[in-house]
Parts: C-alpha cells; structure tokens; sequence
C-alpha cells in the first residue's frame, strides 16, 4: 500500500516537474494553468491526468491534435517509480520515526532536484543554477542534521558520518572543477561541478569513487554507441549530468539493499578506511 502511494505522489511531482523544466527554460512565469505550448489552448483537468492522459489522448492535443512530447509521460513515470523504490527500500525497512521521516523527505526533494537537472541538462546541456544551489545547500543542511540528531556514531573525530560526507562532496566539486579548468570547460561545464557536489555530499568519500566510475562508464558506454549509431560524432559533447545522476541512484538503492555488494569493487578503499580508523582511535 505504501509503494502504491508513493508511485502515485510521484507520478504528480512528476507532472509538476515537467512544468518547472519547460518554463525556466522558456522563462514563463509559474503562474496560470498549463497550456499546449502549440496552441496555447488551457489544459482541463482531465487531460492533465499524469502518464493516463498521455495514453487517453494517445500522446495528442486534444485541441489541436499536435503530437505531445514522450518525455511527459517518461518523466511522471520516472518520477513515480522513484518516489516508490525510495518509500520501500528506505521508508518500509526502518522504524517509523522523526528521522526516518524527515530522511525520507529529503531524498524524495533530493530525487525531485536530480530529475530536473537530468532532464534539464538532456534537453539544453544547461542546468538552472537554482536547482544545483538548492541541491548544495539541501545536502550540506541534510549533512549537519545527521550530525547533530541521526548518527549513532561520534559526532567529532576522524571518520564521522558527517565527515566523510563533507569530505566525499569537496573530493568530488575539486576534482570536476580541476577537469574544466584543465580542458576550459570542453569536456563539462561549471554546472558539473555543483552537481558533483551533490553527489559527494550525499555518498561520502567512501562511496564517491563506485559512484563516478559508474557515471563515467555509463558515459563512456553510451557515447561509444552514439558514435558507433552515427548521432554524435569524436569531438561531439554530451551531457554528462544524466549519466552522474543515474549512478548516483544505483549506489544510493544498492546501498539501501545490500551495502555488501559494493565491497567487491571497494575493498581496498573500505580497507584503508578501516586502517585510518584504527590508527586515529588509538
């Protein structure tokens, strides 16, 4: 019941982040009714149904018949099943409690703000830095929570929770920002940077490297077939932020059903983790 309810809430975020997506890039003003952006006939309630109206309608205006984009639909149910797996594998497996509750609200903001930059940076391969400030500012707030209220583990020394967040989210923005000055911003842009940021404040260092490697693999593997289908061409770029975003959901979910599966790939990284708390607790 509760995975049903969270598809559904995130089936309308969905629909609502479509909205914020398409008017900062249009800059429209968040005010009235949605519209065929053809032509610009109001949208009743009933065709503004998420992802049941796409398929009522078969992906057509009802006023003007112009064919609405897939990404309507793809986004609300990217949105939903999100908001589903984040109710069952973080809500559903912890006792209901104040920091349960208020986690689990973070990471459905923080899922909300990934889905627009994805979308965001896929359509113009640029992302509103609105949303990679509040993403920042939510992490870094998120972060001082654990460590004041969540953490069961010291809140000073080295190794803290909150610490090894903090220092997972500088590794990751100095390293991004060490690759645009290098390549002056042909390889990504500044916008990476933050969202790299994100990344590292959200996993922790112990964690970053799975989370990046995966990223860059999963850039490199597309890339690879867009060149191989003829879309892109050697020197062409590509947005990178889908592919950051995406790893980050696949740690974060692997994390939350068996933290186990990543020692395989970070043994020796959780080992000299392991060492450096021993040697500082003595």
């Amino acid at each position: 019941m509760e995975i049903i309810f969270f598809f559904l809430f995130g089936l309308i975020i969905g629909s609502f982040l479509n909205v914020v997506v398409l008017r900062f890039e249009k800059e429209e003003s968040f005010g009235g009714r949605s519209h065929c952006p053809k032509c610009q006939a109001l949208i009743h309630w009933y065709d503004n149904i998420p992802v049941f109206s796409f398929l009522i309608l078969r992906g057509k205006c009802r006023a003007c018949q112009t064919t609405i984009s897939w990404q309507y639909p793809l986004v609300e149910f990217l949105t939903g099943t999100t908001f589903a797996l984040i109710g069952y594998l973080y809500l559903a497996s912890r006792p209901l409690e104040v920091e349960t509750l208020l986690a689990t609200g973070w990471y459905l903001t923080l899922a909300s703000i990934l889905i627009v930059i994805l979308v965001a940076d896929l359509r113009t391969m640029e992302i509103p830095l609105v949303f990679l400030v509040t993403g920042v500012v939510g992490a870094l707030l998120f972060v001082a929570l654990e460590a004041r209220f969540f953490s069961s583990e010291p809140r000073f020394g080295w190794g803290a929770v909150w610490q090894m967040k903090l220092l997972g989210g500088l590794v990751a923005a100095g390293l991004f920002w060490a690759l645009v000055v290098f390549s002056r911003e042909t390889w990504m842009g500044m916008g990476d940077v933050w969202l790299a940021g994100i990344v590292g404040l959200t996993v922790g260092i112990e964690y970053l490297l799975f989370t990046l490697t995966l990223g860059f693999f999963l850039g490199a593997v597309i890339g690879l077939g867009l060149i191989l289908l003829q879309k892109k061409q050697l020197q062409s770029q590509i947005p990178f932020a889908p592919f950051l975003v995406v790893g980050l959901f696949v740690s974060m979910g692997t994390l939350w059903i068996n933290p186990g599966w990543l020692s395989l790939f970070l043994l020796p990284v959780s080992t000299s983790f392991s060492i450096g708390k021993m040697f500082f607790s003595m």
